[in-house]
């Protein structure tokens, strides 16, 4: 059960991401371009010439709502490796153990779980 909860923090907080980029990129009085533009331009507070190397010109009015969505996608992906049983001590004995780097691989991306 605990996995699922994970799985759905991990879902909407990613869903959320993608929702609040797409909001606000719909916002924005000049184009976003994926390519042309950094990501972060989307969270910017103020609008202006942006970069010496590659100026461009960043105004994001609904800049709250992707800053918002970043931060609750962050809290999820937090809550949900809580909820799966990730803590520090698990982490330092993860860090201090004398497994494989594969296993190590293995124990980050499948879980705990599957590889004990």
């Amino acid at each position: 059960m605990k996995s699922r909860i994970a799985a759905v923090a991990w879902i909407v907080g990613a869903a959320s991401f993608f929702v609040a980029h797409i909001v606000t990129q719909l916002d924005w009085p000049t184009p976003y371009s994926w390519a042309g533009n950094n990501i972060s331009d989307l969270g910017n507070l103020h609008c202006q010439i942006w970069d010496d190397t590659r100026p461009r010109y960043v105004c994001s009015p609904a800049h709250a709502v992707m800053n918002t969505g970043v931060f609750v996608e962050g809290a999820l992906v937090i809550l949900g490796r809580s909820v799966d049983g990730f803590t520090l001590e698990t982490w330092s004995s993860f860090v201090d153990s004398s497994d494989s780097a594969a296993d190590r691989r293995r124990w980050l991306f499948a879980g705990r779980a599957q590889t004990r």
